[in-house]
């Protein structure tokens, strides 16, 4: 998952960049069925596994939404629970 995140964020930029209407209807619907399937929670989780700080700082992703530091405890001790049970 960290790294399709890195790859949706790749070829989102590149079909911005490109300068035609099938490219930018493209785009269009490659960011709705993403955003549809994507679970960011879990993609923020794996964000702060890989760098800690990446919840301090108040960043946008490629979909301009933010991370809630609190979803994120939040999902990581539900995952912690379920582990233990």
């Amino acid at each position: 998952m960290f790294t399709a995140e890195r790859i949706h964020t790749c070829v989102l930029e590149k079909l911005t960049s490109a300068d035609s209407t099938f490219f930018a209807c493209l785009l269009s619907c490659s960011r709705n069925r993403i955003k549809e399937r994507r679970d960011k929670t879990l993609i923020y989780l794996l964000e702060y596994l890989h760098d800690p700080i990446f919840l301090l700082e108040a960043k946008t992703d490629t979909f301009g939404e933010c991370a809630k530091r609190k979803q994120v405890y939040s999902f990581a001790a539900k995952a912690a629970w379920s582990e233990r049970a």
